[in-house]
């Protein structure tokens, strides 16, 4: 390409490496109506997208372990042990206890028996907002029927039930104090307090119901082996153990607060936790506004490299625009992209692109003065020879819906050669013809015979199924004079079937 069909503009543009701040800007202003529309349109979606999101409430309880048994032996047998011995481990001290504590809050056993004791699933899994006016959840009509008592869809398990717990609650420990502290998060101020007390309910009475359970055990082995010992060494060694199980039991039923104690009970909290909806507001508008500033910056890009392209399309040199025409598929190109091909200086890249322009197209341009006295009577001359392609092209002739359309185009001159044309493909032609199609089409050439000197007419006498075209031309009266047409007088068809060998009526036998 020829460096001189570029601008200053260009070139300057071409040979900086470095980023011009003020260009981009400039780029972006240019683009300020897409721009602006593009960011207030984020904006409203941010707006849509906070106010839609469901207010969360989020529940808190801080737990202390019971840490007030006197005793080193009765400490191996105490509430945490018994709560150990639900997941079949041992605990030998106060801090890998409450650890242990911590593992079984988490654990899908113990949340398996408070969600089927406590009927959780239900408003875990099927409600949608909490209605600050009826103080109710919302359940979901598509998920839970209420009024039937029954689910609309496939009834969760538990694991899936488990898999929404583990987004909702949450529980850590204090390394340094041992505190526990409970979280849940969840639609219902009200069921958030309700369930983080059940929850500290439950673990207690199960620790401690495994601790009397146990002890009773213990009891139920020592008391034989108390009475069947026979050194006295032995009997008090089996008193001293049946006595620290009762005291593990007494103990057990005197405390309510058996595992764990309650620092800071859970409440109702009246305000919700999430969403942050101004701070969801901001960051879509943050996002919206680079977003729209981005997109602005390369559709002034594009259209500026569209701009450089219609010049070097109109400037083009043309061997590599017509490789580059090869290579994209020219026929895939529109014909607003071919038009602007078509503006180009290079013959071979506008000649390529008026090939695929329908004629209306070609008129256009010749019409609006645009293209100069060369390229019209190029145009013009393309225009005919499409018209005579059309006029003797077997694809127009074997089709009946095109047959008139055909006609239209031939006149006295070229009478004869289309008739030659058709006189010398006849049988392609007419391959696929059926009998209602023939009358068409004899039709169409009796129109056309018409405009043939009679002179020539004995022409075409043994082309195949001429009889049926005079036949067609002697029974179809002209709009003129109501007779038969005055190219075919009853002297001249005469002397026309002398000689033919084709098959002759009866009916035109002289």
């Amino acid at each position: 390409m020829n460096q001189n069909t570029l601008n200053n503009n260009d070139i300057k543009y071409l040979n900086d490496d470095g980023i011009d701040i003020v260009l981009v800007f400039n780029r972006i202003w240019n683009q300020k109506v897409l721009v602006i529309s593009l960011f207030v349109i984020s904006c409203i979606l941010s707006v849509i997208f906070a106010l839609s999101l469901p207010n969360i409430y989020k529940s808190r309880v801080i737990l202390a372990p019971v840490t007030n048994l006197s005793d080193s032996s009765l400490m191996q047998n105490s509430a945490l042990s018994s709560l150990a011995s639900i997941t079949g481990r041992k605990i030998t001290n106060q801090a890998n206890s409450t650890n242990e504590a911590v593992q079984i809050l988490r654990s899908y056993s113990f949340f398996s028996e408070i969600l089927n004791e406590y009927e959780m699933k239900v408003p875990l899994l099927a409600s949608t907002e909490w209605d600050v006016a009826k103080q109710e959840l919302v359940i979901d009509p598509r998920v839970y029927d209420i009024d039937n008592q029954k689910w609309t869809v496939a009834a969760p398990t538990d694991q899936e039930a488990y898999e929404f717990w583990v987004e909702i609650f949450s529980v850590s420990q204090d390394i340094d104090t041992g505190f526990l502290a409970m979280e849940i998060k969840h639609f219902s101020p009200k069921l958030t307090k309700e369930w983080l007390d059940k929850i500290v309910y439950s673990i207690n009475e199960k620790a401690r119901a495994k601790a009397i359970f146990e002890a009773e055990n213990s009891i139920e082995y020592l008391k034989p082996q108390f009475q069947s010992a026979d050194l006295s060494e032995v009997r008090v060694i089996l008193a001293s153990l049946i006595q620290e199980q009762i005291q593990q039991i007494m103990l057990a039923k005197s405390k309510p607060e058996y595992l764990f104690k309650v620092i800071d009970p859970p409440y109702s909290p009246e305000s919700k936790s999430e969403p942050k909806r101004s701070v969801i507001c901001i960051i879509g508008a943050f996002i919206g506004m680079f977003l729209s500033m981005l997109i602005g910056y390369f559709c002034q890009y594009l259209s500026q490299d569209m701009s450089k392209a219609r010049r070097v399309l109109r400037s083009a040199e043309g061997l590599w625009l017509a490789a580059l025409m090869f290579a994209v598929g020219v026929k895939k190109l529109s014909r607003k992209s071919l038009l602007s091909i078509s503006e180009s200086n290079d013959p071979r890249a506008y000649k390529e692109a008026l090939k695929l322009l329908p004629n209306n197209y070609l008129n256009k341009i010749v019409m609006s003065g645009k293209a100069n006295a060369a390229k019209r009577r190029y145009i013009s001359e393309l225009i005919e020879k499409r018209k005579g392609r059309n006029l003797y092209c077997i694809s127009s002739w074997n089709k009946v819906d095109a047959i008139w359309t055909s006609v239209t185009m031939v006149n006295e001159s070229n009478a004869k050669k289309v008739m030659t044309f058709i006189k010398d493909n006849y049988s392609e032609i007419t391959r696929n013809f059926k009998e209602w199609d023939f009358r068409y089409f004899n039709r169409a050439l009796s129109e056309i015979l018409r405009l043939i000197d009679t002179k020539d007419i004995f022409m075409f006498a043994n082309m195949n199924g001429f009889s049926k075209v005079i036949a067609q031309s002697m029974l179809v009266p002209t709009p003129d004079n109501g007779t038969a047409g005055s190219k075919f007088s009853l002297n001249s068809i005469s002397d026309i079937l002398i000689g033919v060998d084709d098959c002759v009526p009866s009916s035109f036998v002289i």
